[in-house]
């Protein structure tokens, strides 16, 4: 339960980040982040589904979005392609349950290092961007401290 209210807070304050700046993109992943969590709060089977499909599409995007900036260095772009791709396969992991799950994550951590390894060596602190990696990071994060508890 404290998960779904981390991310849920995390999600708000992700959408407050988009509508600070101009684009639109940055504004559609938050928001079918944002989409997503509300469909799998309610843990009714079809609209876990389509959370998690929509969480997938996200990742999508997601991935497009670092491919497509060329004005950012090498370890930004990398994380957030890498965070994108994690993401889909994890969704594909978990929509048809297959087996090493588990991998996953241990692997989430990776990409949420490469992003503050970038995020401290630029100094950028408050971008759009933030708006949607700051939940795919908690996410990573989550992950990584599920496999102890």
């Amino acid at each position: 339960m404290e998960a779904k209210i981390i991310l849920t807070v995390v999600i708000v304050l992700g959408i407050i980040i988009a509508f600070c700046f101009r684009g639109i993109l940055h504004k559609i992943l938050a928001g079918g982040q944002a989409i997503a969590i509300l469909c799998m709060w309610t843990g009714f089977g079809p609209a876990l589904s389509t959370g998690l499909l929509l969480l997938f599409i996200t990742g999508f995007l997601t991935f497009m979005y670092g491919f497509n900036k060329k004005a950012w260095d090498m370890f930004q772009n990398i994380g957030i392609m890498l965070t994108g791709i994690l993401f889909m396969l994890s969704m594909i992991a978990k929509i048809l349950h297959l087996p090493g799950g588990g991998y996953f994550k241990l692997i989430w951590i990776l990409p949420v290092i490469l992003v503050l390894i970038s995020a401290i060596k630029d100094k950028r602190v408050y971008t759009k961007e933030m708006s949607f990696m700051l939940f795919w990071c908690t996410y990573g994060v989550m992950q990584f401290i599920a496999i102890w508890t």
